[in-house]
């Protein structure tokens, strides 16, 4: 998950600031983006399932605060208005809506800054970093393209309160707001092609082309019904 995360800040513009570690039990990174359009900073927490504490988390909150004020090298005052805490919480059973109270405790907690839970399975991060693996792509367009894929999508609803990658795609736009989701626009040439060999198969085909061919609207659109497939459908 830590190499993911470092795909996605890094392809976001984010650079990695050294933070000492003010929780030993925790794994974390910190990163930083100084664009004057788009200043941003995230800290990143790695725990597994059973680490979850909600009270030890919520209370080191302060803790982690004050390391990020304390910075030697890196500490911009912009950060106090821009930051957020990311915890990426990997678990093992399928099935996560158990834990999806203490989310909501972490994520509605509101001081210091906003605080994002991320909740994935082993299973998910590989598949995602094989498709990091494409040289020719960054990690923005893989989330889209699994996000836009409807295949995934359906699988998804058909199985919704488990992990998937579908799912995990999805909160990672909505966990760290820097990935824009892209609406796949289909290509209209594909997209009358595909309605042409529907309409064929249905043997219609010939009943679109004589309405486009002859401009038919309105009233003569039921009479070329008419003509076509008769005139009990056409006049009800």
């Amino acid at each position: 998950m830590k190499e993911i995360l470092r795909k996605i800040f890094t392809d976001n513009h984010f650079i990695s600031v050294k933070l000492s570690n003010p929780v030993q039990k925790r794994d974390l990174d910190f990163w930083a983006c100084y664009k004057e359009n788009a200043i941003n900073f995230y800290l990143v927490l790695l725990m597994e399932e059973e680490e979850l504490a909600i009270n030890s988390v919520i209370n080191d909150v302060s803790t982690y605060f004050d390391a990020i004020k304390s910075l030697e090298t890196g500490y911009d005052e912009r950060m106090d208005k821009n930051l957020s805490m990311l915890v990426c919480l990997k678990v093992k059973d399928s099935a996560v809506s158990k834990i999806y109270e203490d989310v909501f405790e972490i994520e509605e907690d509101p001081y210091f800054f906003k605080k994002y839970v991320l909740v994935y399975n082993e299973q998910n991060a590989s598949e995602l970093t094989k498709l990091f693996n494409d040289p020719s792509k960054d990690s923005n367009q893989v989330i889209n393209e699994v996000v836009n894929n409807s295949e995934l999508f359906l699988n998804y609803k058909e199985d919704i309160g488990s992990t998937s990658l579908y799912e995990m795609c999805s909160k990672l736009m909505i966990k760290i707001p820097i990935i824009k989701l892209e609406n796949k626009v289909q290509d209209v040439t594909d997209l009358n092609l595909e309605i042409d060999e529907e309409l064929s198969k249905q043997e219609l085909l010939t009943l679109k082309n004589f309405i486009l061919d002859n401009d038919i609207v309105n009233e003569k659109f039921v009479e070329a019904l008419g003509y076509f497939v008769g005139d009990d459908f056409a006049h009800g």
